[in-house]
């Protein structure tokens, strides 16, 4: 989390800053001191806090899970376009005590969606007024024309590609040369319209992304007239694919290392991810995913239709608290969990389920286990009629055992015991 460039905060109810990490204090220029403590309305108007912060906040205190898009204004960072994701903090008894917010920037995505946005609205203009680079190639593979905007993306002059006939050629990164011969436009004739991406060496020796497009040209009595071809600069969005690309194994490498079991399931419940710890909880291989293995089946058979129903809850946009259940290993042993569970969303639409189950079995045999002791303890103290009490100093707070209640004749219900 520290590592991470999203924006991890955890807040409580009262609305306080109880942690942050440090893509928090890069983006909010201030000290760890400065943001921990303090309420979120200190950092927004009065206006934002009521109307947009506390409503989702609220939201999700109750369970729920919110997610938004939004610009916001960081000293640290200036205006920065987030996704925001609101997750219920939900502490060892159930009971949901903060919210986790997780923000990542994702203005580039946003710039480059606007920009593809506005470029199809332009489609079919004038060539010499679009961003894209375009060009015309006569029947005979001669350059028929070349809009201006080839000196943007390339750093070559309309000049230069009329003067060197092996420009278009030159410019395609060597690493890229098969991938950009079969969509030589030269070479194509008529062919329907082909496409590609690749690389391409600019003339100041840096490497740009583009989506080649080139199709047939035709006059009105269908005369063959050449190849019309569109270069775009998508730079930026392959930039951006990679850093999600990165940021996603990260996160992976994080699953396969961590201690409890992580799972992940399509719609139908299917499992399609197990981490590490999962496969030895569960003793599985992969090729029980393979096979078809669902996330009911890694539990006990009087545990699946209450599981069932839950999921059928995330599917329909509800939530619910974690939940214990017996696992079921593949030798027929059990497990004792507690599960987490959170849905997957794309673009609004339920695809599966994310949970993280903790074996719980040895939390589970020592609370029996400390149940029994304080049973024998009471038993043998009601026999010895032999009665015990502490005092906690801290809270000054003094308890007795049920044989002191008895041997004072005490009612346990109507008095408080004391150190007077």
């Amino acid at each position: 989390v520290s590592a991470t460039p999203d924006l991890v905060a955890l807040i409580d109810r009262r609305y306080v800053y109880q942690l942050v990490n440090e893509a928090c204090l890069e983006a909010w220029a201030l000290p760890r001191d400065g943001i921990v403590g303090h309420s979120i309305a200190e950092f927004f108007s009065s206006r934002e806090f009521q109307a947009e912060n506390k409503p989702r906040l609220e939201r999700c205190f109750k369970g729920e899970t919110v997610r938004f898009q939004q610009w916001f204004e960081y000293p640290g960072r200036g205006r920065c376009f987030m996704s925001v994701t609101l997750t219920p903090f939900v502490d060892d008894d159930g009971a949901i005590t903060g919210v986790v917010s997780a923000a990542r920037d994702i203005s580039d995505l946003k710039q480059i969606e606007d920009r593809l946005r506005r470029s199809e609205d332009r489609f079919r203009t004038v060539a010499d007024s679009a961003i894209d680079w375009d060009y015309w190639l006569d029947p005979d593979g001669s350059l028929e024309y070349m809009s201006p905007s080839c000196k943007a993306i390339t750093g070559y002059a309309v000049e230069d590609f009329l003067r060197r006939s092996d420009l278009l050629d030159s410019v395609v990164d060597p690493a890229d040369a098969n991938l950009h011969s079969g969509m030589d436009c030269a070479t194509l004739g008529q062919q329907e319209a082909v496409t590609s991406e690749f690389r391409i060496r600019t003339a100041d020796v840096r490497t740009r992304w583009i989506h080649h497009t080139c199709r047939p040209i035709h006059a009105d009595d269908e005369r063959f007239l050449g190849r019309r071809a569109t270069n775009r600069d998508i730079t930026k969005r392959k930039d951006a694919e990679q850093a999600l690309a990165d940021s996603e194994q990260r996160y992976r490498d994080l699953a396969e290392q961590a201690p409890v079991a992580i799972m992940e399931s399509d719609a139908d419940g299917r499992v399609r991810y197990l981490n590490k710890q999962a496969y030895d909880t569960f003793l599985l291989a992969p090729r029980d995913i393979d096979d078809g293995i669902t996330a009911f089946d890694l539990l006990a058979e009087h545990d699946r239709d209450r599981a069932r129903e839950r999921f059928s809850m995330y599917a329909l946009g509800q939530s619910a608290p974690p939940a214990e259940y017996t696992g079921l290993r593949s030798d027929g042993t059990t497990v004792a969990l507690l599960v987490h569970s959170r849905p997957i969303y794309h673009n609004d639409t339920f695809i599966g389920l994310r949970a993280i189950a903790i074996d719980i079995t040895e939390r589970l045999r020592a609370e029996k286990d400390l149940a029994r002791s304080r049973a024998t303890l009471v038993h043998a103290q009601k026999l010895a009629r032999l009665g015990s009490w502490t005092h906690d100093l801290i809270t000054n707070s003094v308890s007795w055992s049920d044989e002191m209640y008895r041997i004072f004749g005490r009612d346990p219900a109507t008095f408080r015991p004391t150190t007077d």
